[in-house]
């Protein structure tokens, strides 16, 4: 669940070498409203809206450095629901939509890097 852009399960990549969680975002566009900075994409055909809390350099897997939109929103994982910063950044070429990174795994997850889907498929995660 990533709270103003889906409430139904989402693949995501456990990634301990990015520090940075990262975003699928289409069409993604970033308005000024009210002095502030808006991020608009797209995700899973539904049209998401979410404040800018700053605009980072970003290294990508490939090695290039790129300045992308950092938004901040609720994620749930394995029950329990926190803030955490995603930049935003067109993934439809890879596998999966979300990129979790240091940052958000920090202080609250172990990460096992010999083990796959320790929560369980899409299939079998429950629904809210």
């Amino acid at each position: 669940m990533l709270d103003g852009v889906t409430s139904e399960p989402v693949r995501a990549k456990i990634d301990t070498g990015a520090e940075t969680s990262s975003l699928h975002a289409e069409k993604l566009s970033v308005i000024e409203r009210d002095g502030e900075m808006i991020a608009k994409f797209r995700f899973k055909k539904r049209v998401c809206e979410a404040k800018v809390i700053e605009l980072r350099s970003i290294k990508s897997s490939n090695g290039t450095s790129s300045l992308r939109p950092v938004v901040e929103l609720a994620i749930a994982i394995a029950g329990e629901t926190f803030m955490t910063q995603f930049s935003l950044a067109d993934r439809s070429e890879m596998r999966f939509p979300v990129l979790l990174g240091r940052e958000t795994l920090a202080g609250r997850f172990l990460v096992d890097a010999e083990d796959k889907q320790v929560l369980g498929t899409l299939r079998e995660v429950k629904r809210p």
